[in-house]
C-alpha cells in the first residue's frame, strides 16, 4: 500500500455530516475497519476515520436536526480560491466560502449548476485520504444527475476531466465515466425514474470492501438498510444503503 499521491480534480476525501455521530461512528467502524478518534473542541467534534495508520475519512454531527445526514466529497484544489470563483463563474452557487481549516487545509462546499453540493480541499497538514480504492477506503464517486449533459460540462471545464467511452463501471448504458488522464475519476448518470423530486441531485460515494457477505451481515446488525442490490457489475458486487442515521452510501467488492 502506497501513499496516494492524489491528482488535482480528484476526489481526495470524503465526509460524513450526522444525525448521530455515536451511531455512524459503530456502523462504519465495524463495517469497514475504521479506528474513529474521539473529536474534540478545537475541531467542533469532528472525527477522523484512521485505516493501518492513516486517515481515510471524517464523520461530523450535524449543526442543527434541519441540516441533512449525507456524505459529501472534496476535490483536491492546489488553488482553492481561484477554483472555487471559477466554478462560480460556471454556474455553481458558493456555500462555504474558501476557509482554513487550522492547518488541516482549506476547504470550500459548492452547489453544481444542477443543485448537487460538492467540497473543495486544499491540502496543508491532510492531504487526504491515505488509501484509495484499498478494502476500507474511498473507490468512486457518481453523480445523479437531472441533466447529464450540463454536469458533463460543467465539471469538464472546471477539472480537465475528459470522458471516456469505455465501460461503465455499472453496466449501464446511459453512464458517462471520466478521467483525469488515465485515471478513472467518477461518472456521471441520469436521475432514477421514480426519484423524488423534493431529493435534489447528488454525489454518491462508494468505498472497498472485500467481503459484500460481511458487509450485509454488518449492515443488518445495525439496523442499516439496502436500497439498491446486490448486483453484479463489470467491476464487481455493488450495493447502496442506507445508513442507521439516514445516509446514503455505496459499497464495492471488487472482481478478485
Amino acid at each position: 500500500m502506497e501513499v496516494v499521491d492524489h491528482l488535482e480534480g480528484a476526489t481526495c476525501w470524503v465526509d460524513l455530516a450526522t444525525s448521530d455521530i455515536e451511531a455512524a461512528s459503530a456502523f462504519y467502524a465495524d463495517l469497514l475497519g475504521w479506528e474513529i478518534t474521539e473529536g474534540n473542541l478545537e475541531t467542533g467534534g469532528y472525527r477522523q476515520a484512521m485505516l493501518h495508520g492513516r486517515p481515510v475519512a471524517g464523520l461530523m454531527a450535524v449543526m442543527d436536526a434541519s441540516m441533512p445526514t449525507m456524505w459529501t466529497q472534496y476535490l483536491k484544489a492546489s488553488d482553492e480560491d481561484a477554483l472555487a470563483a471559477r466554478a462560480v463563474e460556471l454556474g455553481a452557487t458558493m456555500i462555504v466560502p474558501p476557509m482554513d481549516v487550522m492547518a488541516f487545509g482549506r476547504m470550500a462546499v459548492l452547489l453544481d449548476p444542477t443543485g448537487a453540493g460538492f467540497g473543495l480541499w486544499q491540502p496543508g497538514e491532510l492531504a487526504g485520504s491515505g488509501f484509495v480504492r484499498d478494502p476500507g477506503s474511498w473507490t468512486w464517486s457518481e453523480l445523479l444527475s437531472s441533466d447529464p449533459a450540463a454536469s458533463e460540462a460543467f465539471y469538464t471545464a472546471l477539472l480537465g476531466w475528459e470522458r471516456t467511452e469505455g465501460d461503465s463501471p455499472t453496466g449501464d448504458l446511459d453512464y458517462r465515466m471520466f478521467t483525469i488522464g488515465t485515471d478513472p475519476v467518477a461518472g456521471i448518470m441520469s436521475r432514477p425514474e421514480g426519484m423524488p423530486a423534493e431529493i435534489p441531485d447528488v454525489w454518491g460515494i462508494y468505498f472497498t470492501v472485500d467481503s459484500m457477505a460481511r458487509a450485509l451481515e454488518v449492515i443488518r446488525a445495525h439496523g442499516a438498510t439496502v436500497a439498491h442490490g446486490p448486483d453484479m457489475v463489470p467491476v464487481g458486487t455493488m450495493v447502496q444503503l442506507i445508513d442507521p442515521t439516514g445516509a446514503m452510501v455505496g459499497l464495492l467488492e471488487p472482481n478478485h
